[in-house]
């Protein structure tokens, strides 16, 4: 039995249609692919800019309220004599309330460790501690010398008070006034160290995000204060 040639026409066509057919799905299945992992990649890069501004905005934050802290003890110092400096105790004022404790997330913590660069990553993994140390430091300070002050008599001018305490008195207090002085004295030491490292690391994460990311993020912090 011989086979005729529509018969091995609808063989060829059938098989020819199938191969575009396949060839066809493929292509569709392929960019279908194409899409979704740009998709993805769209999606992975959104979190990270997402990621990176907060991190920089609690670095700002951290750098901003340091900074305060800073220029408040300093205030505190140009306002009243220098023969007066060896007791800071009793010029420089608490503040009426603390900034808020921030803290890294790991996934914060983990975009850090991308930027791969030594200085920046030890700046940060300590910077949210040193902040949160130097504000308990000053509400522990602010505590001390209420506790001080409690109940003794002043004299006042406004909003400012003048005590006065006799040599007895004097001596019975000096311990509590020494243990002010030394903590003071620390914490004063400690904002002016901390604000110029967190400046430096907010300055190095913006550049480094520029660089490595592609991000060039402009965040600006409105001028507030913490007390």
């Amino acid at each position: 039995m011989t086979l005729g040639s529509e018969f091995w026409a609808g063989i060829i066509g059938a098989v020819v249609g199938a191969s575009v057919g396949g060839f066809i799905s493929f292509l569709i299945q392929r960019n279908n692919i194409k899409e979704a992992r740009k998709e993805r990649i769209d999606s992975e890069k959104k979190v990270e800019e997402t990621l990176a501004r907060i991190l920089a905005v609690k670095t700002l934050r951290i750098f901003s309220n340091n900074s305060f802290l800073s220029s408040h003890i300093e205030e505190c110092y140009l306002n009243v004599p220098a023969n007066s400096h060896d007791n800071p105790f009793s010029f420089i004022l608490p503040l009426t309330s603390m900034p808020d404790k921030i803290k890294f997330s790991a996934e914060e913590v983990s975009l850090i460790f991308s930027l791969k660069n030594d200085n920046l990553t030890n700046m940060m993994l300590s910077l949210a501690e040193c902040h949160n140390s130097l504000s308990d430091s000053f509400a522990l300070y602010g505590k001390k010398r209420d506790k001080f002050f409690h109940q003794m008599p002043a004299e006042m001018q406004g909003n400012v008070g003048t005590t006065y305490m006799d040599e007895e008195e004097r001596k019975k207090r000096e311990p509590q006034m020494v243990v002010m002085n030394n903590l003071i004295n620390q914490i004063r030491e400690m904002a002016e160290r901390y604000t110029k490292t967190s400046e430096k690391a907010l300055n190095l994460l913006n550049k480094l995000l520029d660089e490595q990311k592609g991000m060039k993020l402009k965040i600006e912090l409105k001028e507030e204060t913490i007390s």
